[in-house]
């Protein structure tokens, strides 16, 4: 089989010293060393379909429309200013012709390619509008960064239906019209940083299923409800811009895709513009006043230290109330009378009288041990000088507290305790503003938007949403 005319003699690779520098024209060595990948034509012939001529110096491209097959043709870097050999390719798919001297005029060349032309690459050329891309309605990417436009309407997009990459970076754009991409329903890429754009107005006809927006280095001052409704929406760039306070950022709160968001280089959005002291609490609840001591507060000692008179003489009020309900004829108590005498003679205020029932240590069930004939200083028979006498308790006389009443009473006590509701209060605010002002706004935007996995490039943990969906739970005013 014989491979088609245009094709039929491929020269060895020119070397390197022999390209020229200087601009100009194609020459057939050059076309032949530039041919590469076969293919079939209509005709069932061998065709070459790709070739590639870059940083050539070129200026013209004679005698490249002889091959009408080719379907990528790649020309970036050279000195071109016009592209007509493209006019008989029609069944060019990607044209690459990055960095040369194009002006929009090179839509109109296209023209011969608009039924097969995808993907179309003319970053760095001299366009100063997009006129004439609405003739090619199979496009799906298209870059022209790095150019002179200056706005873009509605009527060069009208036939972009297919167009899924829309790349428009370090341009000259101040104004795009509000329907500009009505027509434009599979977009999912839309790119134009670098540019002079001070509203939004005109993603409102973006399509709902964008994915990557990027709209960094403008003078954006407000984002408003005009992306509020890309539900699709994962990659949203606005850094270096204008953004008025934090609430241009609340206004991404119903962007439930988002997982990257880059807005740094914003000077409003560095700061929490206000902190409100009282505000910060994790939980309502928290800011009422505890209802009683807890285990949290305080905790029963049993101790043999016979020095710790107002320690022990508090322990063992609490103890007698808690036994005198169950305690039987056999318990020894110290008389009304007789028991003031002995607490003032002692001087140390270990036993009081609460309603003429003094309290007492013992129960039905005390040890013999514990009986006034073992113990008759502890166990007084209501004579006062006896009562003066009497020894401090020591550990001892706690061994009454194995008795079943008064050890259900002490579980019950606690029980309650363990079962309240545990207060603990936080001081939000001033944590908050120890923090460095950066982190303020990383961990504030985390609350806001807890769905985020990368904050201006940084990584984002669970933990930190957690501190952050808690130290802001009540959020700042913007």
């Amino acid at each position: 089989m014989s491979i088609a005319v245009e094709a039929a003699f491929v020269p060895a690779p020119l070397a390197a010293s022999s390209v020229a520098e200087d601009p100009h024209e194609l020459t057939i060595q050059e076309v032949h060393a530039a041919l590469s990948d076969l293919g079939h034509n209509h005709l069932g012939e061998l065709v070459y379909t790709k070739c590639t001529l870059s940083s050539k110096g070129l200026s013209r491209l004679p005698g490249l429309e002889r091959y009408g097959n080719l379907q990528q043709l790649i020309l970036d870097h050279n000195a071109l200013t016009e592209l007509t050999a493209v006019r008989y390719m029609p069944q060019l798919v990607y044209l690459s012709a990055r960095h040369n001297k194009l002006t929009s005029d090179v839509f109109e060349c296209l023209a011969g390619a608009a039924g097969c032309l995808e993907r179309l690459h003319l970053d760095g050329n001299c366009l100063t509008s997009l006129s004439g891309l609405e003739s090619l309605p199979f496009l799906t990417d298209v870059t022209c960064s790095e150019n002179r436009i200056a706005s873009v309407s509605a009527r060069c997009l009208s036939g972009a239906h297919r167009l899924m990459r829309l790349r428009l970076n370090h341009n000259c754009i101040s104004s795009i019209e509000v329907n500009a991409f009505e027509a434009a329903s599979h977009l999912r890429t839309l790119e134009l940083a670098h540019n002079a754009l001070t509203k939004v107005s005109f993603l409102r006809s973006v399509s709902s299923q964008m994915e990557r927006l990027t709209l960094a280095d403008n003078r954006i001052a407000h984002l408003g409800s005009a992306v509020q409704h890309l539900e699709g929406l994962t990659v949203l760039d606005v850094r270096r811009n204008a953004l008025n306070g934090l609430t241009e950022l609340e206004a991404l709160c119903t962007l439930t895709a988002l997982r990257t968001l880059f807005f740094d280089g914003n000077e409003d959005l560095n700061h929490l513009p206000y902190i409100a002291g009282a505000e910060f609490t994790a939980d309502p609840a928290m800011q009422q006043p505890s209802a009683g001591r807890t285990e949290y507060h305080a905790e029963v000692v049993m101790s043999d230290e016979e020095n710790d008179d107002a320690g022990q003489g508090a322990d063992l009020l609490v103890l007698g109330m808690a036994a005198s309900s169950q305690a039987d004829e056999r318990s020894f108590t110290v008389g009304p009378t007789n028991a003031s005498a002995a607490d003032a003679a002692a001087g140390s205020g270990r036993w009081h009288d609460k309603g003429n029932a003094p309290p007492f240590v013992g129960g039905n069930k005390m040890d013999d041990s514990l009986s006034p004939h073992h113990h008759p200083t502890a166990y007084a028979s209501a004579t006062a000088p006896t009562a003066a006498a009497a020894a401090p308790p020591t550990t001892a006389s706690y061994v009454a507290l194995a008795a079943t009443e008064t050890h259900n009473f002490i579980r019950t006590v606690g029980s309650a305790a363990r079962d309240a509701a545990l207060c603990v209060k936080v001081d939000n605010a001033r944590e908050i503003s120890a923090l460095p002002r950066e982190e303020q706004v990383y961990l504030w935007t985390l609350a806001v938007l807890p769905h985020l996995l990368e904050l201006n490039g940084r990584t984002i943990h669970a933990d930190e949403v957690a501190r952050a969906s808690f130290l802001f739970a009540t959020k700042p005013e913007s």
